[in-house]
């Protein structure tokens, strides 16, 4: 049984998360961009407070694509709450006038307390379109991405990225690398041990998955560098 409720009223370009435990605490009030990085972030930091949880929202398609894909993709239990069923309930919460962080604490509250609410499912037809519409969103952006530094490319160079480290990589190899690491931990013996040894290490369940996604990386690299071909056990050298 879930322990904390997160309630995510959900925007075009940002979410407001919130998270409550079971006697209706407020534990998280964030808001958060609706970009890949930034919603694994919010992902991490609520499975610190604690793994047993149960997210809600209150729109399924659209601007929730991405976050809705990212907590299926990651075994999160989702429930769906109708904004039609939030702004009645909100009418019987404190606080006067229609905020973010409002309407966040009563979809939390209202996935605390009841027990009727659509669960979102990864087969499920909604989730499949999601699934659709997230690659779609993907693609787009990465053909925004190739836009932009071919005209930085263009401006001869004064463009600056003011000392921030580039965020640029494929996020579709990112989800297949992640998945990898994921079935990896249940059928191999040495993905297993580097998965325990980082949870021992104190690292939640998707950070030691995502250790070991960049991990799996840097071994494909070196064998695509060397010319070799993977071998479970490293061969043994005679002596002569």
């Amino acid at each position: 049984m879930a322990r904390i409720w997160a309630g995510t009223d959900i925007g075009k370009t940002h979410h407001h998360c919130v998270v409550l435990d079971a006697e209706g605490k407020r534990l998280l009030s964030r808001r958060v961009p609706n970009d890949e990085p930034d919603l694994l972030a919010l992902l991490a930091e609520v499975l610190a407070l604690d793994e047993d949880v149960v997210w809600a929202v209150d729109v399924a398609d659209g601007m929730a694509a991405l976050l809705i894909h990212l907590l299926l993709n990651h075994g999160q239990q989702l429930v769906y709450i109708p904004g039609l069923a939030v702004n009645r309930a909100a009418a019987g919460y404190r606080g006067t006038g229609k905020t973010d962080a409002k309407d966040a604490t009563v979809i939390a509250d209202q996935a605390r307390m009841r027990r009727d609410l659509t669960v979102l499912h990864p087969d499920d037809e909604h989730a499949i379109e999601l699934r659709v519409l997230t690659s779609r969103r993907s693609d787009l952006t990465a053909d925004r991405t190739r836009s932009v530094n071919r005209l930085r490319a263009m401006g001869g160079g004064r463009c600056r990225r003011r000392g921030h480290r580039p965020r640029r990589y494929h996020r579709g190899l990112q989800r297949v690398f992640y998945q990898s690491a994921l079935v990896s931990v249940r059928t191999c013996e040495e993905s297993r041990r580097f998965y325990q040894r980082k949870r021992a290490e104190g690292k939640r369940h998707t950070q030691a998955i995502l250790a070991l996604a960049r991990r799996r990386v840097n071994v494909l690299w070196a064998l695509i560098r060397d010319r070799q071909c993977y071998q479970r056990t490293l061969p043994v050298t005679t002596v002569v």
